[in-house]
C-alpha cells in the first residue's frame, strides 16, 4: 500500500465519511465524544505473497475526544476450534492507514501494523471481548500520529471464507487514550473452517480450490 494508494483511498471514501459523520449522534453537552462506524469487504486477492487467501478489508470512520492508539476488528469465532492456528490471520506491511495530525496541526497519514489476538485485546473489557484483528499506529519520524476524527483503511489475509453480509453491534472498537469507543461493523467477516489449510506452505492450494 502505498502513499499515493492511500490517498486515492482516502478520497473514494470521503461520501461514506462524511455520510456517517450526519448520521451518527451528535454528543450532550460534557459528554465523552465517541463515534464509531466500520465497513468490512472480503474477495480473493492475488496480492504477491497472499495468493489464493481471502483479503478483508476494513474502512472506519471515527470522532473520539484524543487521537486514538490502535483499532480492534472483533471477529466473533469464539466458539472456533482452530481459532488459534498459526497462519489463520496474517498481514501486510503495513496493514492499513488512517487519518493523521502532525504536530504543527497539518493533516498527515498515519500507518498501520497488524496483529491477530486469537484469545481477545487484553486492554478490552472481558464483557466485550474475542478474537480480534488489531491494527497498531505507527508514529511517523515526523511526529504524524492520528488524528481525533477521521478515515481509516486497513486489510488482513486468511484462507477462511466470509460469511454473509450482517451488521455487527460493537464489532469495532478504538483505544483513544485511556478510553475505549465500540461500533457497528457492517459487512462480511470470516466464518469458522477448520478444514481450509492455514499453513504458510498451503496458500497456494487455497488459490485452486476457489479458483
Amino acid at each position: 500500500m502505498t502513499r499515493n494508494a492511500n490517498a486515492f483511498l482516502f478520497r473514494s471514501f470521503i461520501g461514506l465519511v462524511m455520510l456517517a459523520m450526519m448520521t451518527l449522534s451528535a454528543p450532550q453537552a460534557g459528554a465523552q465524544v465517541c463515534n464509531l462506524l466500520g465497513m468490512a469487504d472480503a474477495a480473493i486477492t492475488d496480492d504477491p505473497g497472499f495468493e489464493g487467501l481471502w483479503k478483508y478489508t476494513i474502512t472506519y470512520t471515527w470522532e473520539a475526544g484524543k487521537g486514538l492508539s490502535h483499532t480492534d476488528v472483533f471477529l466473533g469465532l469464539v466458539a472456533c476450534e482452530c481459532v488459534c492456528e498459526e497462519g489463520l490471520i496474517v498481514f501486510a506491511d503495513p496493514a492499513g492507514s488512517s487519518t493523521g495530525e502532525l504536530p504543527s496541526g497539518e493533516e498527515c497519514t498515519v500507518d498501520y501494523v497488524g496483529e491477530y489476538l486469537c484469545m481477545g485485546d487484553p486492554t478490552i473489557p472481558d464483557g466485550m471481548n474475542s478474537p480480534a484483528v488489531k491494527f497498531d499506529a505507527v508514529t511517523g519520524e515526523d511526529g504524524c500520529e492520528p488524528a481525533a476524527t477521521g478515515v481509516g483503511f486497513a486489510c488482513f489475509y486468511s484462507p477462511l471464507p466470509p460469511g454473509p453480509i450482517n451488521s455487527v453491534n460493537d464489532g469495532l472498537a478504538i483505544k483513544a487514550g485511556q478510553e475505549i469507543c465500540f461500533g457497528p461493523i457492517n459487512g462480511r467477516l470470516p466464518l469458522c473452517d477448520c478444514s481450509v489449510p492455514s499453513e504458510t506452505s498451503t496458500w497456494g492450494k487455497v488459490k485452486g480450490i476457489f479458483r
